[in-house]
């Protein structure tokens, strides 16, 4: 027993008081980085039902990252965090990304009108804000955001669908899959969208064999215990192909 923090005690005390509780999800990752200092071991607790994220224990100061199921960050937090991009030398990947959702799309910008804001820019016409283009471009630029400003990370996008077209799922993983092997950084995504999990079986198969796995969440019926069930990509596909039940959660 390593001790109760407070974030704990509020865990237990929501479960106590909730009945609504029905299991609790607990990811706890350990990270070895293989040298002599005290910080050598960074660990990391995640903890959720289907209320939602309930608590992050103290973890010391490295947390994981967690981009929420809709559009989290303001249009001032985004501009900021774009000027960091830009500092950084890393706009061309976030120009790529929202490529995908819009090949017409050539430039984007920061500016300070009154407040800080994001604009995109379409091939000879007039820059707009990007508040006008819609959830999907405002989700994909804040996911690729919080990735090149995250590196090293472990990052949880939730319910990773959302608001993005069927169609732009392929090239969303192979920008997903290539940027966490850049930045040395490793992604957990949820979805329930069976088209979501076929483009990261397709994806990950062909471009990139050993970097993915799909983890699946059920009711043992021998125990009555929610267990997690691992397929690797091949046995994912082969689970897709044959239609065995892929629950997508």
């Amino acid at each position: 027993v390593l001790g109760i923090s407070e974030d704990w005690q509020k865990l237990y005390d929501f479960i106590a008081k909730n009945k609504s509780v029905i299991s609790i999800l607990n990811i706890h990752t350990s990270f070895d980085l293989k040298n002599d200092s005290k910080d050598s071991q960074l660990n990391y607790f995640l903890i959720a039902s289907s209320e939602g994220i309930l608590a992050l224990p103290d973890a010391g100061d490295d947390q994981p990252v967690i981009i929420a199921a809709s559009v989290n960050k303001s249009l001032e937090e985004l501009s900021e965090s774009y000027t960091k991009i830009a500092f950084n030398e890393q706009e061309e990947e976030v120009l790529k990304a929202l490529q995908i959702l819009d090949p017409s799309i050539k430039k984007i910008e920061s500016f300070f009108l009154g407040k800080p804001n994001l604009y995109l820019k379409r091939k000879e016409t007039k820059r707009l804000p990007i508040s006008l283009f819609g959830e999907a471009i405002n989700r994909l630029i804040e996911i690729i955001i919080t990735l090149l400003l995250n590196p090293q990370k472990i990052i949880f996008i939730d319910e990773i669908e959302n608001g993005l077209h069927y169609t732009a799922y392929p090239d969303i993983w192979k920008t997903l899959f290539r940027l966490a092997i850049e930045l040395d950084s490793q992604i957990f995504a949820t979805t329930h969208s069976l088209e979501m999990i076929q483009a990261f079986a397709d994806v990950g198969l062909e471009y990139y064999p050993e970097q993915g796995a799909y983890f699946e969440l059920a009711r043992s019926p021998r125990t009555d215990k929610i267990i997690g069930i691992k397929r690797q990509l091949s046995t994912l596909e082969y689970a897709l192909k044959h239609g065995n039940e892929v629950r997508g959660e």
